[in-house]
């Protein structure tokens, strides 16, 4: 049998480990958007063991860890804010010296009476929020907006 190079419909299937080392060094961006391809990758990717190791794999990787780097905090307007250090401006280069933060615009007291009510963000550790609302504390992941 000749191969012309189309897809004949046959497929090789990826052994789960290989699947799983591939997933283990995506963004948790990408992992976000891979949990709607299948309803294993769902409970793969939501797996505490995957994250975990999806984690520390994270950290152990400079690059990403460079690239993670960013500082949240309360601003005058009482919301929360994220800022990416590496956009703060190198006095080498020819910059205007403007840095804009970013609105952390989910993270709000869904029980108060204004929309964006101030959320007193109290600490961070592995990438989560720990907040404080009126009614107690909850948690943030920013990775994924929950």
């Amino acid at each position: 049998m000749e191969d012309n190079g189309e897809l004949t419909g046959h497929q090789i299937p990826l052994p789960a480990e290989i699947i799983i080392e591939i997933l283990s060094w995506l963004t948790v961006k990408s992992l976000c958007r891979f949990r709607c391809v299948s309803k294993p990758w769902r409970s793969l990717i939501s797996n505490k063991k995957f994250i975990a190791m999806h984690t520390r794999k994270a950290l152990e990787d400079k690059e990403v860890f460079l690239g993670r780097r960013r500082v949240i905090f309360n601003g005058p307007s009482h919301c929360l804010y994220s800022l990416h250090l590496d956009e703060f401006p190198n006095h080498a280069d020819n910059h205007d010296g403007l840095v804009t933060a970013t609105v952390l615009d989910f993270v709000s007291d869904e029980y108060s009476a204004g929309r964006h009510a101030w959320v007193p963000f109290i600490y961070s550790c592995n990438n989560f929020l720990l907040c404080d609302t009126m009614c107690g504390f909850y948690l943030v992941n920013p990775a994924t907006r929950e």
